[in-house]
């Protein structure tokens, strides 16, 4: 039976990972661990990623790992014998990551590594053992009020290349990667309605409105890619962190779609509405979220009600 092109590269995979597993594993000699086959800590991580964890998750996991081996653990620890890393390092690099959640993925990766060398037998003692988890906070989302709302727009009224895109994510409360997917060919003028593709769940592929003021920016703009903004997540983080950073700004780019949920509750447009056009699973979550604004809507909303009895 002729073997399939996967099979193929799953044997050439299996035989990756037992060569060097057995390349790393000749430690217990003679009772006694051999320094010489103990593998360097750089070659352990990079081995970890590409044959422990690579076949196992998304490319988007995989970047997450691969960005908290490389930006923060291998700055911040020498490369040296695997058991020649002490749970002190390994401390000193999480204090200096800057985000909770970065933090938690770094502390992850070594409890990760550690784990399976010391099941492997190539360390004598786990010293990943002796660290406190670490525990990310996610921060919930604001809206910006209407007043933050004016400042921002007068904040990148002079910035013609990125404007359009800014008030794009205010008008259309689309997460960061999602506007960037969007091409002209998404856009359905007949139907006065854009195809988002859905980049974190299969239920946020959705159809949202081409609101007017879409389709007036959609008019400045030059049609020199497929992509309506042919720009990259970490080039508009970078063009946002300026804006923030020169006029004093707290919020983040997702706040921008909080901004447009919080706008459109606020007009009176119905939760299930706002739902699909967030893309959200269900109109609970969406509750869940903007409780804060439909309460406040409602007490408006109530100083209305006087009847005559």
């Amino acid at each position: 039976m002729t073997k399939t092109a996967k099979e193929k590269e799953f044997e050439r995979r299996f035989e990756r990972i037992e060569s060097n597993i057995e390349s790393i594993i000749g430690i217990l000699k003679d009772g006694k661990t051999t320094a010489r086959d103990i593998p360097m800590f750089y070659e352990y991580l990079d081995l970890w990623l590409t044959e422990t964890k690579a076949p196992k998750i998304t490319a988007k996991s995989l970047n997450i790992l691969a960005s908290g081996v490389n930006n923060y653990i291998k700055p911040n620890i020498e490369n040296k014998r695997l058991d020649e890393i002490k749970a002190s390092e390994m401390l000193i690099a999480i204090d200096k990551v800057p985000y909770s959640y970065m933090r938690q993925v770094v502390y992850s990766i070594f409890r990760a590594v550690f784990k399976r060398a010391y099941q492997f037998d190539m360390i004598r003692e786990n010293p990943a053992e002796k660290l406190d988890f670490v525990k990310h906070v996610r921060q919930k989302g604001k809206a910006l009020t209407k007043n933050e709302q004016a400042e921002f727009v007068k904040a990148i009224s002079k910035d013609e290349k990125h404007r359009p895109l800014w008030l794009f994510y205010l008008l259309s409360g689309c997460r960061c990667s999602e506007i960037l997917a969007i091409k002209w060919t998404d856009i359905d003028n007949e139907q006065k309605r854009i195809f988002i593709r859905g980049t974190k769940t299969e239920s946020a592929e959705r159809y949202i409105p081409l609101f007017p003021q879409i389709a007036e920016i959609l008019k400045e703009l030059p049609q020199t890619s497929e992509y309506i903004f042919p720009f990259t997540q970490r080039a508009i983080q970078w063009n946002f962190d300026k804006i923030r950073e020169k006029n004093g700004f707290k919020f983040r780019i997702h706040d921008l779609r909080h901004t447009f949920a919080t706008r459109c509750l606020e007009s009176g447009i119905s939760l299930n509405t706002v739902q699909k056009w967030l893309g959200h699973k269900s109109s609970v979550t969406t509750a869940g979220i903007y409780q804060h604004v439909l309460t406040d809507f409602e007490k408006e909303e109530a100083k209305r009600f006087n009847p005559k009895i």
